[in-house]
């Protein structure tokens, strides 16, 4: 798609920047300029680097915080016509931060924003979007395995256990128990130990 009027060009300085051009010579410099050119040539920019990519990963803030939110509807108009991200899925982006990684998510600017910035890119994009493209990982931070079920729920259980006989122990310590109630307490809860662990051994074989 070619540039062919000066809102064109705010609305991309305004996605790609979070700010409006400097004048209208800017403007008028950039008619005719094919829009993808225009996009690349401001993600490839120190303005991008520093106002953009570093100051967010730094502070969490765009520049876009300062532009009126009533421009987005003519920036994701201009998405759409220019095809710089796919169709949009389910409840539409009504914000800065999630319009700008939705585009930035998409080919080819993820590829051109992990070319210049690396892993500063990707976790600029992860950090916009919320979740890492499916294709490339977060390699800079530690993945956490999640837990199986059957093992999180026999954890879980064997703390609640313990839980139980250090309070009915610490109880009787203070002396808020006596002797035989202490006695009772545990006679009450080993069986239920005991219960617990051999429905799980069960329902492993």
């Amino acid at each position: 798609m070619i540039i062919r009027s000066l809102r064109d060009i705010d609305l991309l300085y305004a996605l790609f920047l979070g700010r409006l051009p400097e004048n209208n010579f800017v403007r008028h410099d950039n008619i005719g300029r094919p829009m993808l050119e225009a996009a690349t040539a401001a993600l490839s920019s120190a303005e991008f680097e520093q106002s953009v990519l570093e100051r967010f990963l730094q502070v969490g803030e765009l520049p876009h915080r300062h532009l009126s939110v009533k421009m987005l509807p003519d920036v994701l108009q201009l998405i759409a016509e220019a095809q710089l991200a796919p169709p949009q899925k389910g409840a539409t982006i009504v914000d800065w931060p999630g319009t700008l990684g939705r585009v930035l998510a998409a080919a080819p600017f993820r590829q051109m924003v992990e070319a210049q910035y690396a892993a500063a890119g990707r976790q600029l994009i992860t950090r916009l979007t919320g979740f890492a493209p499916a294709d490339q990982p977060e390699q800079d931070e530690p993945r956490h395995v999640a837990v199986p079920a059957r093992e999180s729920l026999i954890v879980s259980g064997a703390e609640i256990v313990a839980d139980a006989i250090q309070f009915v122990t610490a109880a009787a310590v203070v002396g808020l128990v006596d002797q035989s109630s202490f006695d009772g307490s545990l006679r009450g809860i080993l069986p239920g130990v005991h219960r617990f662990f051999a429905a799980f051994a069960d329902e492993g074989h």
